[in-house]
């Protein structure tokens, strides 16, 4: 992949450490970002980072260990931006 301009990525764990670093560098890529977390202030935290960003995100606060929950995020995903093209499965387990 050359670039990540129009893609889509979901990120697990996005609201901090790695996956914050992740979702940040592409959207500053011009990649539009799907961010997921358990914890909903620091997924807010990130969101407003990436808003300084002309890119789509959407924000999923859901706790993955629940398997319901990562259907949502598909669905959710999806329907937010039409694709997923990469996947940073980077939620603790």
């Amino acid at each position: 992949m050359k670039t990540f301009q129009n893609k889509v990525a979901v990120i697990t764990g996005a609201g901090s450490g790695m996956g914050r670093y992740l979702a940040l560098n592409l959207a500053q890529e011009g990649c539009n970002v799907a961010i997921c977390d358990i914890n909903t202030s620091s997924l807010k935290e990130t969101e407003e980072l990436i808003k300084n960003y002309n890119i789509s995100c959407s924000t999923h606060n859901l706790d993955l260990r629940d398997k319901s929950n990562i259907d949502i995020l598909v669905k959710e995903t999806l329907l937010n931006h039409g694709k997923v093209d990469l996947l940073f499965n980077n939620a603790p387990s």
